[in-house]
């Protein structure tokens, strides 16, 4: 669900774009952007988030619960710009939240890290800023 939005952002889902708008759903395979001074937040339903600033985009790749295993899978793709994310401890070692970039994938179980990544340079980078992320190029 989308808990905050300001200025310029929108959903591209099944290639059609809508503007987001507080309240809002993201599904899965949905591409969220936001524009110059726009801003989203989503809140997911064990009430972790994840934040974009202006100029950024994300793929949601996944948001299900495996059946099999009861797991819940959350998995991101940064594919311009920067995203936070704040996310709720886990219950299961099947549960997984990655955020991820052309460059690396970062992985967690219960912190709050930002990512950004930029297309020009092909530069990415993770910041820690509570708890602990796992890396990998």
């Amino acid at each position: 669900m989308i808990a905050a939005v300001r200025g310029p952002a929108q959903i591209v889902s099944g290639g059609r774009a809508r503007q987001a708008s507080q309240g809002g759903s993201v599904s899965e395979g949905d591409i969220i952007a936001t524009g110059a001074n726009g801003f989203l937040t989503m809140r997911l339903p064990d009430n972790s988030i994840v934040s974009l600033p202006s100029q950024s985009r994300i793929a949601v790749q996944r948001l299900r619960r495996v059946a099999l295993t009861q797991g819940v899978e959350r998995l991101f793709s940064l594919v311009t710009g920067r995203a936070r994310a704040v996310v709720t401890p886990m219950d299961s070692h099947q549960d997984d939240f990655r955020l991820s970039t052309p460059v690396s994938v970062s992985a967690v179980r219960g912190t709050e890290f930002r990512a950004r990544y930029d297309e020009a340079s092909a530069r990415g980078a993770t910041e820690v800023l509570e708890g602990e992320v796992e890396v990998s190029a």
